[in-house]
């Protein structure tokens, strides 16, 4: 890869770093996502439990999304990467759903900050405490 390109991809990663708080809150705005904010009687009483390893899923995919930027700009400059079903690349970067469109998403392995973690057990805590109250 040229200097030229290189810097361009810099500007392309440093701009995502740039812009991480926005497209976090983007991702993570989502209702669906927060208990609190979308109340569902059947709801799972584990649905943000963290277990060993295993973050909730319904956050660790707006993590995911999040970080699918990323591969978006790996795709750019021609990395084994592919953030979309129709291309032939060695790493799938996507999420396909029948609901909507072909999503960027991280694959590989992902460990949470003790942040995040922390945060998530606090939440999980509360949902806990706050679940049964709406059942009854």
């Amino acid at each position: 890869m040229s200097e030229e390109r290189i810097a361009l991809m810099k500007t392309k990663v440093n701009a995502l770093v740039k812009n991480a708080d926005k497209i976090i809150q983007r991702k993570f705005d989502n209702p669906e996502s927060w208990w609190h904010q979308k109340p569902n009687l059947q709801d799972d009483i584990e649905r943000y439990k963290q277990v060993a390893e295993k973050f909730p899923e319904v956050l660790d995919r707006a993590v995911r999304r999040a970080l699918g930027n990323l591969g978006t700009v790996l795709e750019e400059f021609r990395f084994n990467v592919t953030t979309s079903n129709t291309g032939t690349f060695q790493e799938f970067w996507f999420e396909n759903s029948l609901r909507q469109a072909t999503v960027p998403c991280y694959p590989h392995l992902l460990e949470w900050t003790k942040d995040m973690q922390g945060i998530i057990q606090e939440y999980d805590a509360q949902f806990t405490k706050a679940s049964p109250c709406t059942k009854k």
